[in-house]
């Protein structure tokens, strides 16, 4: 249900006001031990927020569906949507997830009773702020008085609401109306002051709008920012310097250093002053007198906000769009950063993918973004010259263009289109029914992956039995894979017939631990042996891929020794392997290994 927006206050006895967050709105789904959290566009926002996920879980209704927003707090207590997005990079922030309706309890839809009898249940569930839940805000039902606690505040505004209205899915309904107390316009950088006093990186931004294709100057902008504003904006800004002000005519501005006018601010107002709400790093200014450029309008007063920056960077010889916007919000990643670390481990990634067809899970918004498997890439998806191979999908009957591994600029290509996880085949082409290697996803029900490690050392006694050598790898999440390296002239069914005996026997030796049942309930808690990673068209995530978990966690190779209790698979991140990989590659000698199946 979303809220109409209302230059007017709204009073009388039948509205309610409540504060207006700045954050992500979000819906929480929860049937018994499972909880979803959805964004207003369906995205699925779960993996980001496990905190909020695990206390929604501990809630004492197992029938849930509640309405909120997902916000972080400055030290004033305002919620701040910059914030929200640069969490990982500030250690001091901590999301809440802000409840103001509750849809369902206990099995039964509430959508039609009036809002405070759905309050009244949110409130017995959720008295007060407990850990990272918390009620929304209430105020005074005097409109006059909760506009004014709005302001005086700095919050973004007011939401009122009919106090008998139901809920209306989907629509945006005037029994919920948005009262501003903050405007917003977007205007163009052209410049700044030095900084002075205790301030660093620069002083105030010199901004303007273009009018009649040229660029205005409308002011300047100096307080409100933070420090992690000032250096992310002070770096691109030095990038952008020039001897040449940007303005039409110049502005007299003592100490001015210009800049080519690359940025563009969303300014806020905040009461009667302006002040930078911060640096997201999305998009630039379009060129002077191009649509979708700021232009001069009817404005009042200068307000100032947000800087949002679309910058490209060319890396590996491809031209990564948008290397700025923010991938996995806790930690701070980029998609450059994604796209650099593929770059500097490709030595290593790109021989295993070499000459095998491609499926890459897309996040065009990271990892708090929808996200899906992807394996039909026709021309014009990634950069010309990117190697393909035609397959028909025997479960379809269609054609599937898929991406031929090996190629560093179709590698980067996959993340210029928002692919993160690369997985790749046991075949190569040209022998597309022979598998070179055999593989075991041990997957762990529990989610404990002391259960995994358990698994994988069962399953190598069994395979030492046979004679065969294998190496271990983490899934990147919270499973294991264990290769065995193979001869050419094993047919995929061969070794897959052969994965299903040993994957049995493992479950007959540990029965209580592992289990070959494809259906998730009938696992119980056991390590799912999974032996079909080796059939035709199938895949496996490749050594040193990201994973979509938090940290951006790499899929990385071990020695046997590392797999014990002590094993943490979540250590090894684009942060870190760099460290452990100048110790060497523990699967350095994995194709000279290659082996003959027994039987």
């Amino acid at each position: 249900m979303l809220a109409s927006l209302s230059k007017d206050l709204v009073t009388g006895a039948e509205w309610v006001y409540e504060e207006k967050y700045d954050g992500i709105r979000a819906v929480a789904y929860r049937d018994g031990d499972r909880v979803r959290l959805l964004s207003r566009t369906g995205q699925d926002l779960t993996a980001g927020f496990s905190a909020i996920v695990d206390a929604i879980r501990n809630l004492p209704d197992p029938d849930l569906v509640l309405d909120g927003e997902l916000v972080v707090f400055d030290k004033s207590g305002v919620s701040r949507f910059q914030l929200l997005q640069r969490r990982g990079i500030d250690r001091g922030t901590r999301t809440l997830y802000v409840v103001f309706d509750c849809l369902r309890s206990q099995g039964r839809d509430l959508l039609h009773r009036p809002l405070e009898e759905r309050r009244g249940r949110l409130l017995e569930l959720i008295p007060k702020r407990a850990g990272p839940l918390m009620p929304s805000r209430r105020l005074p039902r005097d409109g006059e008085r909760a506009l004014a606690t709005a302001r005086e505040k700095s919050w973004e505004g007011v939401i009122a609401k009919i106090a008998t209205s139901p809920y209306e899915p989907g629509a945006r309904s005037r029994a919920w109306l948005k009262l501003k107390v903050r405007g917003e316009s977007e205007f163009v950088i052209g410049g700044y002051t030095p900084p002075q006093g205790s301030r660093t990186e620069l002083g105030a931004l010199l901004v303007g709008l273009y009018d009649a294709g040229k660029l205005r100057y409308t002011g300047k902008v100096g307080t409100g920012y933070t420090q992690e504003t000032l250096r992310d904006l002070g770096t691109k800004l030095d990038d952008l310097r020039t001897e040449t002000p940007p303005f039409d005519p110049a502005p007299r501005v003592s100490g001015a250093i210009w800049v080519k006018p690359r940025l563009v601010a969303l300014l806020a107002r905040y009461r009667r002053a302006a002040r930078v709400r911060g640096v997201d790093g999305r998009w630039k200014a379009a060129p002077a007198g191009v649509p979708g450029a700021p232009h001069r309008q009817e404005t009042r007063g200068v307000h100032v906000g947000t800087t949002r920056v679309t910058d490209g960077a060319e890396i590996g010889g491809v031209t990564i769009s948008n290397v700025n916007k923010v991938w996995w919000p806790d930690d701070g990643i980029t998609k450059g950063d994604i796209a650099r670390f593929y770059h500097a481990i490709s030595p290593l990634l790109l021989p295993w993918m070499r000459d095998r067809p491609l499926t890459a899970e897309r996040c065009p918004d990271g990892m708090l973004g929808g996200c899906f498997y992807r394996k039909n890439f026709p021309e014009g998806n990634i950069p010309v010259g990117a190697p393909r191979l035609r397959l028909r999908a025997e479960s379809t009957g269609k054609d599937v263009n898929y991406v031929v591994g090996g190629n560093l600029e179709a590698l980067l290509g996959l993340v210029r289109v928002g692919c993160i996880a690369m997985h790749i085949m046991n075949s190569r082409v040209g022998s597309m029914r022979e598998a070179d290697w055999l593989a075991f996803d041990l997957d762990p029900s529990s989610g404990e992956f002391a259960d995994t490690i358990r698994a994988g050392r069962a399953l190598k006694t069994i395979l030492d039995e046979h004679g065969l050598v294998s190496f271990p790898k983490t899934s990147g999440s919270r499973g294991l894979h264990v290769f065995v390296p193979l001869r050419a002239g094993h047919s995929q069914e061969d070794v897959t017939a052969f994965a299903v005996r040993v994957g049995e026997e493992l479950a007959r030796r540990e029965p209580e631990l592992v289990t070959m049942e494809f259906s998730k309930k009938a696992r119980g808690s056991r390590v799912y042996a999974d032996p079909f990673r080796n059939a035709y068209l199938q895949t496996i995530v490749a050594p040193y891929s990201v994973r979509r978990r938090p940290g951006a966690t790499i899929s990385t190779p071990l020695a046997w020794d590392e797999v014990t209790a002590r094993l943490d698979p979540r250590r090894f991140t684009i942060r870190t392997i760099e460290k452990r990989m100048t110790a060497g590659d523990p699967w350095a000698d994995f194709k000279k290994r290659g082996q003959r199946l027994p039987g």
